[in-house]
């Protein structure tokens, strides 16, 4: 069952994440076969990096799933603008990224792989390679949306279901600024 190679093995994974794991109809993402996905995905609950369990994101873009404080630490920020001034600069325009408040997070390995890359590329070929990295940047962000709004999608539906087993009568949108009516009994909920 952990064979990577194995079509028949993947084969196995691909249905059984289907069938049971709502959160991950989508594909895998590419180069990752159907175990690491589903592991990645859902069986896994700590930061990559330092196995804390606290505040731990998937980060799609970058593949990686790990708390605030790593990806602060394996992340380069940019100051973010309206213009989208950073983009364009050619290294940085074809790297994933992440907005977290008004910053623009590059992988630190990424930035430093693309000026690799870079320092290599002359002539002709820059822009052929800056048109390729532009194009799987926006494949690989729209992909990551797509995942986060799934995300988000099944956080509402969470939310839904712990008010409806409470047996609460009211929309679980205003539940912080409406009385809660359960079991027949009556309780204010302030406002935080």
């Amino acid at each position: 069952m952990c064979s990577p190679k194995s079509p028949i093995t993947q084969d196995i994974w691909r249905a059984s994440r289907i069938k049971f794991l709502q959160d991950l109809q989508l594909p895998p993402p590419e180069e990752m076969c159907e175990e690491e996905y589903v592991r990645f995905g859902k069986l896994l609950k700590h930061c990559q990096f330092c196995s804390t369990k606290d505040s731990v994101k998937i980060y799609w873009q970058f593949r990686v799933r790990c708390c605030q404080e790593c990806l602060v630490k394996n992340t380069i920020p940019i100051i973010y603008s309206k213009d989208h001034a950073w983009m364009k600069d050619k290294v940085l325009e074809g790297l994933v990224y992440v907005r977290i408040d008004n910053k623009v997070l590059f992988w630190t390995a990424d930035v430093k792989r693309s000026f690799k890359e870079f320092e290599k590329i002359s002539g002709s070929q820059f822009d052929d390679w800056v048109e390729d990295r532009k194009e799987d940047r926006i494949n690989i962000m729209e992909e990551a949306a797509q995942r986060e709004l799934i995300e988000e999608e099944r956080k509402q539906r969470d939310v839904v279901s712990a008010v409806n087993a409470l047996r609460v009568d009211v929309d679980p949108r205003q539940f912080a600024l409406s009385p809660i009516h359960t079991g027949g009994t009556s309780s204010a909920v302030s406002a935080l």
